[in-house]
C-alpha cells in the first residue's frame, strides 16, 4: 500500500512497536521503511565527547538492528542518525520526513497521524 513509510526510534521498547506495525503495514508490498533516530546536539554539547560518541554508537547498533529486522521480512530499508541544534530543526525534520512518506504512497491515499 505504501512506498515509504517512517518510523522515528531511539531504541527504546516503546519505539519498537511502531517499527512492528511498520513491518507489519509494508509486508506483502514494495515498501521501504525509513527508521530515523533524531538527535539534539544543543542537549548533548554539556557532556563530555566521549558521551556523545556513546550515543551515536549506541544509535548505529540501534538502527543496524532495526535494518535487519525489516529486511528479514522482505522490506526494504533506509536508516538515519540526524544531528539537530534545536527543537526547532527536529520538528523540520519530522515534517520533511512525513511529507515524503505521505506523498509516495502507491494508492495516492494521504495518511494523517493520530491525535
Amino acid at each position: 500500500m505504501y512506498r515509504s513509510i517512517v518510523v522515528a526510534s531511539d531504541g527504546s521498547e516503546q519505539s519498537q512497536r511502531p517499527l512492528d506495525e511498520a513491518v507489519r503495514s509494508g509486508t506483502g508490498s514494495q515498501s521501504t521503511v525509513r527508521v530515523v533516530f533524531v538527535a539534539d546536539a544543543a542537549a548533548l554539547s554539556p557532556y563530555p565527547v566521549r558521551y556523545r560518541d556513546k550515543v551515536f554508537g549506541n544509535a548505529r547498533r540501534m538502527l543496524d538492528g532495526a535494518r535487519e529486522r525489516v529486511r528479514a521480512a522482505g522490506l526494504g530499508c533506509q536508516t538515519y542518525v540526524l544531528e539537530t541544534q534545536n527543537t526547532t530543526d527536529h520538528n523540520e525534520v519530522a515534517l520533511y520526513l512525513c511529507h515524503e512518506a505521505l506523498t509516495t504512497s502507491r494508492d495516492g491515499m494521504v495518511s494523517r497521524p493520530m491525535k
